[in-house]
């Protein structure tokens, strides 16, 4: 028996993302280096929570790394947290 307020997510199942591709600027600065390009992961846990790591070369040419963490609410809602090196 569910108790009162208890949520339930009766499609959600446990998956797998992987996303990837590049970006564009919408301007040509010459301080901009190296080729705009990202990828990431994610696990969708069967009940209400992603976990995700990214990675990504920036306008800079400096690599960045990303890991969020966040928690849905059957309404939709969603706590993120997240991190990026």
């Amino acid at each position: 028996m569910r108790e009162a307020g208890a949520h339930t997510f009766p499609h959600a199942e446990s998956n797998w993302y992987f996303q990837a591709g590049g970006y564009m600027h919408d301007s040509d600065k010459d301080e901009y280096e190296g080729p705009p390009w990202f990828a990431g992961i994610e696990y969708q846990k069967s009940r209400n929570t992603v976990i995700g790591l990214s990675v990504f070369n920036n306008s800079f040419g400096e690599f960045t790394l990303g890991i969020d963490i966040a928690v849905l609410s059957a309404s939709g809602l969603a706590l993120l947290v997240g991190y990026e090196f």
